[in-house]
């Protein structure tokens, strides 16, 4: 038997680095005839090379993220399928994220960890503007806004250094109009940029520029200083990853609420992104006995709920954990569009978003 199993992992967070290495240490101690030769890359170049590694300097086992992009490889037979590594009870518990994993019930990837994104606000500085709610369809979105700006709050937190949160914001717009199944159309590039719903998402993004719901710099605000606005008191609302009140001083905690992004077209069903990270044995690993026991072992719900303990994220077991979720919605879900799009239909669609942006009001 090849007693080591090569594991490549992207983590270029020290938090989830830990996670990581403690979930191994456990690994080794059940299992010490196996030997875990980790390799450890920062998110960009992992990104750049991962196509390369499947077929060449292939590892064992890879993390990556589960959506349309890892469906499409998979499709083409480059993942080992993982379905009886997990057990029947595990396949059920995940069934949340089987339109994300899986194709025709076979499984090719083991989700370990997510978060989602949702609609903070800030409870004190709604109270300022007369509202003691949170906005729940967009007219209460827009009549919100015009209320903050009366008070000299900007609405909505946004920056664009880092063009990523704007197609976020761009994303769920999307998903409220035209709804998961479209937008799916739109990530692949079977829909294109010109499309008249696209074109529609676009100008409510518009109409919110237009609105002044952004902050004068906007164009130039790095993710940690969008939220710092949030924190400040400069803005009042933040749509962001749950991941976001790590960073929150502890005396506005209470202060601090979140929901869902409001409701535009209510004929279409409310999907959320829900970014989902985990791992996945590309076909030509070497030691697929040790990939499958690595895997197996990740996909006991105790180890994951210890890994994401650490770095603040949550065990695809216990969704929809932290976040504003309801029942009838748990298989709407979205990857997140910078990490399923081409690379060529980010570039595009970052393109249109820093024209609506750099543009007067």
């Amino acid at each position: 038997m090849n007693e080591t199993i090569v594991v490549r992992v992207m983590h270029s967070d020290s938090a989830a680095r830990r996670a990581y290495e403690a979930a191994v240490q456990a690994f080794q101690c059940e299992f010490p005839t196996f030997k875990v030769v980790s390799q450890i890359i920062d998110e960009p170049e992992f990104k750049e090379k991962f196509i390369g590694w499947l077929t060449c300097d292939v590892p064992d086992v890879a993390s990556w993220f589960c959506g349309r992009n890892m469906l499409n490889l998979a499709a083409s037979g480059h993942f080992e399928e993982l379905t009886e590594v997990l057990d029947a009870s595990g396949r059920e518990k995940l069934k949340s994220f089987e339109n994300l994993t899986s194709i025709d019930g076979k499984f090719y990837f083991l989700p370990t960890s997510y978060y989602s994104w949702s609609l903070l606000y800030r409870k004190d500085l709604f109270l300022r503007a007369g509202r003691l709610d949170c906005p729940i369809n967009w007219n209460d979105l827009l009549n919100i806004g015009e209320k903050l700006r009366c008070f000299g709050i900007s609405p909505l937190a946004i920056g664009l250094s880092e063009p990523w949160v704007a197609a976020a914001l761009f994303e769920i717009i999307n998903l409220r109009l035209n709804g998961l199944e479209f937008h799916q159309q739109l990530v692949s590039g079977t829909v294109g940029l010109n499309h008249f719903q696209v074109k529609n998402s676009f100008d409510h993004l518009k109409m919110l520029h237009r609105a002044g719901f952004f902050i004068d710099n906007a164009a130039h605000l790095n993710p940690m200083q969008t939220l710092d606005t949030f924190f400040q008191g400069q803005t009042a609302m933040y749509f962001g990853p749950t991941f976001a009140m790590a960073y929150c001083p502890q005396n506005l905690n209470e202060q601090i609420a979140s929901t869902i992004f409001p409701v535009i077209d209510p004929r279409v069903p409310n999907a959320e992104i829900v970014p989902t990270d985990g791992y996945l044995i590309p076909a030509l690993a070497k030691n697929k006995v040790g990939a499958k026991a690595f895997i197996k072992f990740f996909a006991r719900p105790e180890i994951q709920r210890e890994y994401n303990r650490i770095f603040s994220q949550f065990s695809p077991y216990d969704f929809p954990l932290g976040t504003c979720i309801n029942q009838q919605n748990m298989n709407q879900l979205s990857s997140f569009f910078d990490r399923d799009a081409s690379t060529h239909h980010v570039t595009e669609i970052f393109s249109y978003l820093t024209n609506i942006f750099t543009k007067s009001h």
